[in-house]
């Protein structure tokens, strides 16, 4: 490319104008092509392999899951037998306790180790005679009766335990002698569901307390 300058000189009309070449920068760059290679997708097997690992993954979380949540309703069930549990032994502990007079077999009807009746320290009607209570095991449950006349015999007992516990063997040792004492076993299992029962065994002591 030659571009022509012409200068003028102002202050010398003799002189010529002068003309003036200019050379490119540089060669013209040829043009870059680039070859682009089409998209390579997965093939069959590929596929196939990621969904069978895909497939292992799952099982084995699926398996860690389901033993989680069955662990979680064993607790909550050996919880709620406890919890059940808890409250019948302690008030029978608490009446024991402050009891007198410790009978089993004829006093409640039925073996002399599966009930137990004592005289209570209280009159709840305040007719002059202690309350009888009697504790037994029946129908695989713990039931309770309070006899207010004071009579040995009693036939409105009143369920303690759950429908959710269930008690399989209770019985009362009783030694009526210098201290006299009692120990309760009660085995059972809680659940209603077979996969989730869980089974149980508990044992307690209680001393008559002095007055």
């Amino acid at each position: 490319m030659n571009i022509e300058l012409k200068k003028n000189n102002l202050l010398s009309k003799n002189l010529q104008p002068t003309t003036y070449r200019l050379k490119p920068i540089g060669p013209n760059l040829p043009p870059t092509t680039y070859n682009l290679q089409p998209n390579r997708g997965f093939t069959l097997i590929e596929m196939l392999v990621s969904i069978s690992v895909f497939m292992v993954v799952m099982l084995v979380a699926a398996s860690s899951l389901l033993s989680i949540i069955d662990g979680n309703s064993k607790a909550q069930s050996l919880k709620s037998a406890i919890n059940n549990l808890n409250f019948a032994i302690e008030s029978m502990q608490k009446n024991i306790r402050v009891g007198t007079s410790y009978l089993g077999g004829t006093s409640c009807s039925l073996e002399s180790d599966t009930c137990i009746g004592f005289v209570s320290y209280k009159d709840s009607d305040n007719d002059s005679n202690k309350d009888y209570v009697l504790y037994r095991y029946n129908n695989q449950s713990i039931e309770k009766c309070v006899s207010l006349t004071g009579s040995a015999t009693c036939s409105n007992f009143t369920r303690l335990t759950a429908p959710e516990v269930k008690i399989t063997d209770m019985k009362f040792y009783i030694d009526n002698n210098s201290q006299p004492r009692v120990l309760i076993t009660v085995s059972g299992e809680a659940g209603t569901k077979q996969r989730i029962k869980t089974n149980f065994n508990l044992q307690t002591t209680v001393s008559q307390r002095s007055f």
